[in-house]
């Protein structure tokens, strides 16, 4: 029964509303954040449906830190509410960070309750078969870039007195299908950042930011402001043992990770 109503859900969607949710490439796509609605029940509504489909949901003011730190991470969910003496009208829109509408559904009518429009509203997130795959977006999510390159880096440690983490680090593999990295630590200001010089993956570039280090009372403790395969970002700590090993501690229920990563130093060796 479910197979059925959700191969005329599709039929529905493409045929009536026009738009595929394909077309905007919604699995890639971490977060549908509902912005305010008109009727406080309608937000209840939307995030319960849409919840139980399997889609993350932000209703309220509380925002995981990766989404703050990269809006892009998100579709902004609309929800268009018409009231009429006989009817009520609701169209349902989805607009990128930048307030550009980037999808919009059919108008649905009902005369009973905005609750049976929302229903037919939501269709076509219902047919669509969500799973969130960072991979078909992360190319297009640009961190912040330096110019910096193992040449120029390389050239830094060896014409400066280096703090105890500076220098090239690689990434030690821990776990399958794990991405590879060296990256490059250097001191700008008060902080350090660790910029990639290599990587096994085609979404990070060579001068991007993979963390950064602020050192913290603890000697060899540091807090760390780090970028997940996904770029999805967590805040935590890190230490550097015997001036050759980093360690992330990597956990955030937010993203649902919990893991370690580890990085080798390469140069300088002293």
């Amino acid at each position: 029964m479910r197979l059925l109503f959700t191969a005329l859900a599709c039929l529905i969607s493409v045929s009536v509303f026009g738009q595929d949710l394909h077309d905007i490439n919604l699995n890639g796509y971490k977060y549908l954040v509902i912005k305010d609605t008109e009727y406080v029940t309608t937000k209840d509504q939307i995030y319960n449906k849409l919840n139980r489909e399997g889609y993350t949901i932000i209703k309220d003011n509380y925002i995981p830190d990766d989404l703050n730190e990269n809006p892009d991470l998100a579709l902004y969910l609309v929800a268009d509410e018409k009231e009429t003496f006989w009817e009520i009208e609701t169209t349902i829109s989805l607009y990128n960070f930048n307030d550009e509408l980037v999808w919009e559904g059919e108008k649905q009518i009902s005369g009973v309750s905005s609750g049976a429009a929302i229903k037919k509203a939501l269709i076509p997130f219902f047919a669509f078969d969500y799973k969130y795959n960072p991979s078909l977006r992360l190319k297009k999510i640009k961190l912040n870039q330096t110019d910096e390159t193992e040449s120029s880096l390389m050239s830094y440690f060896d014409n400066n007195t280096l703090a105890e983490i500076e220098g090239l680090y690689t990434t030690v593999q821990t776990r399958e299908k794990q991405e590879i990295f060296k990256i490059g630590i250097k001191k700008f200001e008060n902080e350090f950042k660790g910029i990639i010089t290599s990587s096994s993956s085609d979404a990070w570039q060579i001068g991007e930011e993979k963390f950064t280090l602020v050192p913290t009372s603890i000697k060899n403790t540091y807090s760390i402001k780090y970028y997940t395969d996904d770029k999805s970002l967590i805040q935590t700590l890190c230490t550097l043992e015997e001036n050759l090993i980093l360690n992330v501690n990597m956990f955030s229920k937010d993203i649902g990770i919990d893991q370690n990563e580890t990085f080798v130093k390469l140069y300088p060796l002293r």
